[in-house]
């Protein structure tokens, strides 16, 4: 199975290679051990210290090369996508696409990873749907579930965000970054929305600052700046201003969080 990045989702599939491969430079840049044997860059300090070394023959050392050095499980990053009616359409879409981009990146880089969806059903009835968990790879297993994602129910955040904060908690990777990517304020039937749901998803934002997890909202609301403030905190949030950009931007996010 291919991943869903056609040109249908707003990214076609050249676009998509090149947003993952420069965010793979960047942030494996910062990460290049020198002095390697063989590597995709010519470490040009050893280059010099050999040539001069070797008294101009080229018979000095061969460790010319800088390479990227995987920091594997020094941080879990999970991210937690809005499957709420509103979804439908473009903006799943455009969910499917960024989780397949930061997955592919995210297993070139060495972190460990986890996708999840959430959906409101009232009270009773907060969904979390497992896409990837840690210890699975990116294949076609984890590509089936992405491509099947379904939009229903609300917006309600908290009960999923405090699920994902307990996850994260016990896999004691020394960072933890969540991500959370929707599309709106939180809301739910059963009188859960305003003041009340933007409080309730600010105490589970805290929680998991209080766990030494590093929260962070993309969002493709715009109007998210009269709520977001409150429940994320000044630094914690991103307003995606067109929503064919929500991969890159998750992406970049990321990159963020991480560096």
């Amino acid at each position: 199975m291919t991943a869903p990045s056609e040109p249908a989702t707003g990214l076609p599939r050249a676009a998509s290679r090149k947003v993952r491969r420069a965010f793979e430079r960047n942030l494996l840049g910062s990460r290049l051990r020198a002095h390697e044997v063989e590597g995709p860059e010519l470490d040009l300090d050893a280059a010099v210290a050999a040539w001069a070394e070797s008294g101009g023959t080229g018979m000095g050392s061969d460790q010319l090369f800088r390479s990227p050095h995987r920091l594997q499980g020094e941080a879990a990053v999970a991210v937690l996508v809005d499957l709420s009616q509103s979804t439908a359409g473009w903006t799943l879409d455009l969910e499917r696409v960024a989780l397949i981009l930061l997955g592919e990146a995210l297993q070139a880089v060495g972190d460990d990873f986890a996708f999840f969806g959430f959906q409101g059903h009232s009270r009773m009835g907060c969904e979390l749907v497992r896409i990837k968990a840690f210890e699975e790879p990116i294949g076609e297993p984890v590509l089936n579930r992405v491509a099947s994602l379904q939009a229903g129910g609300y917006t309600r955040i908290a009960a999923s965000l405090r699920h994902v904060t307990e996850l994260l908690g016990s896999t004691g990777a020394p960072h933890r970054i969540l991500l959370l990517v929707t599309d709106g304020m939180p809301y739910d039937v059963g009188g859960y929305g305003g003041s009340y749901a933007v409080e309730d998803t600010r105490q589970a934002w805290i929680e998991a600052r209080a766990r030494g997890i590093r929260p962070y909202c993309l969002t493709v609301d715009f109007a998210a700046n009269q709520y977001l403030p409150r429940m994320c905190g000044p630094a914690a949030w991103t307003v995606v201003n067109r929503r064919d950009r929500l991969p890159e931007a998750l992406l970049t996010l990321y990159r963020r969080a991480r560096l």
